[in-house]
């Protein structure tokens, strides 16, 4: 049986990774602010040494909207999940499963492949996620450990902070509000949080190695989620289109890796919307 011990499992993404590593008959523990500070290094160890784990996923992070891709915080975190991951291998465990993102990519405008596409982050938070893969890599190489690491794409659902795209257009569309968009034509791969979870299982589970990217293939307008929203909502409220100039680029993914692993996406843009749709409305 694998013992898991997950970072961030009370988490937009973590909390559903554990209920599903949980039902499939994993040992799965949690470590998160009641159990230590992940940023005091000997405190964080300290939780992983008495847990004996043998596989470890590292899904905590700085997430604050608005402040993440800039924030200072990235280098702790950068160096001390490095710190946790170093001191997992030397205990003789035996797979790491990281959280990534698609902001290590250069946005050219391509679809993003996990061995074409130049590793060329724009933002902080870019460049300490792309750091800590090669830092992985080379740590799992020399203990003969097993390193996945899982690069999200957009990923919305239910819990997804209000500030955030997809919640504040719901919360405008049920509110009779204007939907405004800033980029209405930009092209996305937006896939739910649960699609995310089950991906980073699926790297768990199938002895997977190397970065793959976790989003479903398909782009998206931003005009697209907002006509969507607006149409299930049965509102009479149409997105105003609010160009900028220049647009930024569109990202979308590959994912011939990830469906190798027998993966594939449960939610498509119309019943994405609706599961996350139905969730708003719960929680207002």
């Amino acid at each position: 049986m694998r013992r898991w011990l997950i970072t961030g499992a009370s988490g937009f993404i973590g909390a559903r990774v554990a209920r599903l590593l949980a039902a499939a008959g994993d040992e799965v523990l949690g470590i998160g602010r009641k159990d230590a500070n992940l940023l005091d290094v000997p405190a964080a160890v300290s939780v992983l040494q008495r847990a004996e784990p043998t596989h470890l996923m590292l899904l905590a992070w700085t997430t604050e909207h608005g402040k993440f891709w800039n924030d200072a915080a990235n280098d702790d975190w950068l160096f001390a999940t490095q710190a946790l991951a170093e001191a997992f291998v030397r205990g003789g465990g035996e797979a790491i499963v990281g959280a990534g993102s698609c902001a290590e990519y250069e946005w050219n405008g391509s679809r993003c492949r996990e061995d074409a596409t130049p590793l060329v982050p724009a933002t902080p938070y870019g460049r300490a996620k792309a750091a800590l893969y090669a830092s992985l890599t080379r740590l799992c190489l020399d203990r003969n450990a097993r390193c996945a690491w899982g690069r999200v794409f957009f990923a919305y659902g239910p819990g997804e902070p209000a500030p955030k795209l997809i919640p504040s257009l719901i919360d405008a569309a049920l509110d009779g509000r204007p939907l405004v968009l800033r980029e209405p034509h930009r092209r996305l791969d937006f896939v739910h949080a649960n699609d995310v979870a089950s991906a980073f299982v699926a790297l768990g589970s199938a002895n997977a190695n190397g970065a793959y990217n976790l989003a479903t293939g398909r782009d998206v307008s931003i005009w697209d989620v907002a006509a969507e929203i607006a149409a299930q909502t049965r509102t009479d409220v149409g997105p105003e289109r609010h160009e900028t100039a220049p647009p930024a680029p569109d990202v979308t993914a590959d994912v011939a890796r990830l469906q190798a692993l027998g993966w594939s996406a449960a939610f498509d843009l119309r019943s994405g919307m609706a599961d996350a749709i139905a969730a708003r409305r719960t929680s207002r």
